[in-house]
């Protein structure tokens, strides 16, 4: 497999971002934030996701996960992103706690049972967001152990570009997808700090293929 610097993620942090300058800088594929929990939806996801698509880079919407009901958890990421059938996205599992301390966070369980009921949906499981080792909010069930991975892990800290990654760090220690390597990345178009991913695929054209539901 090849490893492709063409992914980044972007939430309402992001904002104004000149996609078209995204695009020319080699970005492929965008993460974009549409919800959170039972009823936060993101102000900016679809002014990203048409500029995005507008600019011919592909968009997998992502949902952050909280502890709220699993049902409206689903309905609301499928009302934030029009979810339809064969769309790909992803579940953010992390630790969540709101301003006064309280722990929300999702178990694995609920993250699962958040999975299921989109997967009958759109006919496609979730990809899977969630640290290793320590850094991981609980430990995944065994069918979200089948789930394609979108995997966080910093190596390095924040670094603009996978080119300044050291050939002994090229990889985050499990199979992954796609591989979040950075919190410090640069892209033209964005102003400040971006999440930058690589994706693992054969070729671009695979990448393509994957986001169709026909790879």
């Amino acid at each position: 497999m090849a490893v492709f610097d063409v992914v980044i993620d972007v939430s309402d942090a992001q904002w104004p971002v000149d996609w078209g300058k995204v695009a020319a800088a080699g970005v492929r594929l965008a993460m974009i934030k549409a919800s959170e929990g039972a009823t936060f939806k993101s102000r900016r996801f679809e002014a990203h996701a048409a500029g995005a698509r507008a600019a011919g880079i592909r968009v997998v919407p992502y949902h952050l996960m909280t502890d709220a009901d699993v049902g409206h958890q689903a309905a609301n990421f499928e009302a934030a992103c029009g979810l339809v059938r064969g769309m790909p996205y992803a579940l953010d599992w992390e630790q969540r706690r709101l301003r006064d301390g309280t722990d929300i966070t999702a178990d694995a369980v609920e993250v699962e049972a958040v999975g299921q009921l989109l997967t009958a949906m759109t006919g496609r499981p979730p990809l899977g967001y969630w640290a290793i080792g320590g850094n991981a909010p609980g430990a995944p069930t065994a069918a979200m152990n089948g789930w394609q991975r979108w995997v966080p892990r910093y190596r390095l800290g924040k670094i603009a570009s996978f080119d300044d990654m050291p050939e002994a760090y090229r990889s985050p220690g499990v199979p992954f997808l796609f591989w979040q390597y950075t919190d410090g990345g640069m892209i033209d178009g964005i102003a400040g700090d971006v999440d930058r991913s690589v994706a693992s695929f054969e070729t671009l054209d695979a990448l393509a293929a994957w986001h169709t539901g026909r790879g």
